[in-house]
């Protein structure tokens, strides 16, 4: 039964070893944005701006 438990360990520690190797050759994605970002950030500003121009009267 401990053979058979050392065995085990060992081949989840090199399944272990095998899946962290394939994690670290992975690149990461490139980031994606949304095409229409600039022009939603460029409204939200202008309402934000508009919003504390009004509370400051």
């Amino acid at each position: 039964m401990v053979r058979a438990i050392k065995a085990r360990l060992a081949e989840l520690e090199s399944r272990r070893l095998t899946l962290e190797a394939d994690l670290a050759a992975r690149a990461e994605p490139a980031l994606r944005l949304h095409p229409n970002l600039a022009v939603l950030y460029r409204q939200r500003i202008a309402d934000l701006a508009q919003n504390v121009a009004r509370q400051s009267r």
